[in-house]
């Protein structure tokens, strides 16, 4: 009768599966590499930890500022960055030659503005410059950031409706840019080893292809590291939002990417 009672008590109340320990940052940093989808379905198990994001954000931050510097402070390298801000200069100067003819500004006027322009690069080549150009990196770098995690969060939580948080979704968009900082790294050893302005580490910059053309740009789009943190990002997000499948996420990630690409494309910033 007791045994009876055992079997009876252990098969209504069988064992509840142990939860996953919490992974440690470094199996994080080491699964978005190896095992993305592992790491995320098991990281989305415990609440976000800010370290997720701010770590890697900050790993691309000083990683970008040392390819800046060692960029400027390299012979070649900064001779073409001076030789690409003299062209956008001789542009400006057309631009207020159109000007002056409108009557909108004097030759004067053109004249002092044109000059001032050269005196900022000067300026911005010398330690100055890499201070003020270091600052703008860290201002750009966490702006875009959360501008883009804002994007994506809304389209996950409200488009797609997944269960995550803002915090989720920083964490989906933070942990992989571990991918990036090997980006910045492998860019700015080739732009000193062939003494080209690598930007990034597509067919575009390989070949040095005018991205401010359509085959520039659609150039710029066959970029092996980039297309794999785009793909360890929609896998992400996927697990960050409990989403039942990947598809939707890389249709997100992809398509994110692809439009914020023409936009800039369209507004002249590409380089």
């Amino acid at each position: 009768m007791d045994n009876n009672d055992t079997n009876i008590d252990v098969q209504d109340n069988p064992q509840e599966p142990e939860m996953p320990d919490e992974l440690t940052h470094s199996d994080k940093m080491t699964g978005v590499f190896t095992e993305p989808g592992t790491t995320f379905t098991q990281t989305a198990l415990f609440p976000p930890r800010t370290s997720d994001w701010l770590l890697p954000l900050l790993l691309v931050i000083v990683v970008s500022i040392i390819a800046n510097i060692v960029l400027m402070s390299n012979s070649e390298t900064s001779f073409l960055l001076k030789d690409k801000q003299m062209e956008q200069i001789k542009k400006q100067d057309v631009e207020l030659q159109k000007k002056v003819k409108k009557g909108e500004l004097t030759a004067e006027q053109a004249e002092q503005q044109s000059e001032a322009m050269r005196q900022g690069i000067e300026m911005m080549s010398g330690p100055i410059g890499m201070v003020i150009s270091s600052v703008g990196i860290i201002v750009a770098r966490f702006a875009f950031f959360f501008i883009f995690v804002l994007i994506f969060f809304l389209l996950a939580k409200y488009a797609f409706k997944g269960e995550g948080t803002f915090t989720s979704a920083m964490t989906a968009y933070g942990l992989p840019h571990y991918i990036l900082a090997v980006q910045a790294l492998v860019a700015t050893i080739l732009a000193v080893l062939l003494g080209k302005l690598f930007m990034d580490t597509s067919v575009a910059s390989l070949i040095s292809a005018d991205k401010t053309t359509i085959t520039g740009l659609l150039l710029s789009y066959i970029d092996p590291i980039s297309i794999w943190f785009y793909t360890v990002l929609a896998i992400a997000l996927a697990k960050m939002f409990k989403a039942e499948s990947n598809t939707k996420y890389y249709i997100l990630s992809f398509g994110v990417w692809i439009i914020t690409g023409l936009i800039m494309f369209a507004l002249g910033f590409n380089y």
